[in-house]
């Protein structure tokens, strides 16, 4: 068998509003095509004139400055669940053996439905400083808006990336505002390639889950992120996850699936769970 030429990678941007204006057009099919190729390439795109107001994010980031401006230790008072609540600066890892990332963070989902513990994983209640630290208006309401957001958008693009695969309901890829994402690594080349931000974009790329679920076919591809700005450096990414008690597995059987081999047949939380 002859060897395989290294392939070139490129990060397409998409323009959604095809897709959204009339999703059974022809336009709106090659929105699909677009976003199955990068899928299948490089495993990263950047949307544009996507569903989300341009309002939401910066509201987003206003609240995020504000909770980060807070005393460490009023931060610390906000630390939750995993999932959930502050991350104190290089606490996490993401790797066994590999040094913490360099920053501290806040997660958020949805609002849990009322409930006595134990919650589900992923369903655990959100963590919100007291509205006398900071008041909802400025915090909690536009954070929750935003979530609601990117959750309908991210649908939207998982629809698209379903379209040709049966029984694909649940999925997992991020969308980053403010492209946290500087470089995506070409692995048959070993190079860096370059992500040209955009204030009106959303940079996605596809996680392992559904690499697994398309046997591999959908790329879940190394990136990197380099802040030689000088100045601290927000982002807020969104992860759209499958179920928690969601089975992972290759949908078509018969297709060789090497990222299988670690996650398949186990449910979502067995390996997303240790890194947080």
């Amino acid at each position: 068998m002859a060897a395989q030429e290294p392939t070139d990678i490129i990060i397409l941007t998409v323009d959604l509003s095809p897709y959204l204006h009339s999703p059974a057009s022809v336009a709106a099919d090659a929105i699909v095509g677009e976003i199955r190729k990068a899928c299948a390439t490089s495993g990263f795109f950047q949307l544009v004139w996507h569903s989300v107001s341009k309002s939401l994010p910066q509201q987003a980031f206003v609240a995020a400055k504000a909770l980060f401006n807070l005393l460490d230790k009023e931060k610390c008072k906000l630390s939750g669940t995993p999932g959930r609540g502050y991350e104190v600066l290089g606490t996490q890892f993401l790797e066994p053996g590999k040094k913490a990332g360099l920053e501290e963070g806040y997660f958020l989902g949805r609002e849990a439905p009322d409930g006595n513990p134990p919650f589900p994983p992923f369903l655990e209640p959100n963590v919100w400083p007291s509205p006398e630290l900071i008041p909802h208006w400025h915090f909690k309401i536009p954070l929750l808006e935003y979530h609601r957001a990117l959750s309908d958008s991210s649908s939207i693009v998982l629809r698209v990336t379903a379209s040709e695969m049966e029984n694909m309901d649940t999925g997992v890829f991020a969308d980053f505002r403010q492209n946290p994402i500087e470089s995506v690594l070409n692995q048959d080349k070993n190079e860096w390639i370059e992500v040209t931000p955009r204030d009106d974009a959303y940079v996605a790329n596809i996680g392992d889950m559904l690499s697994v679920w398309t046997g591999g076919a959908y790329k879940s591809n190394i990136h990197r992120v380099i802040n030689n700005s000088g100045s601290e450096r927000y982002s807020i990414p969104f992860f759209s996850d499958g179920n928690a008690d969601c089975v992972i597995r290759c949908l078509d059987e018969s297709a060789e699936n090497k990222a299988g081999r670690t996650y398949c047949g186990r449910t979502y939380t067995v390996p997303i769970c240790p890194k947080l």
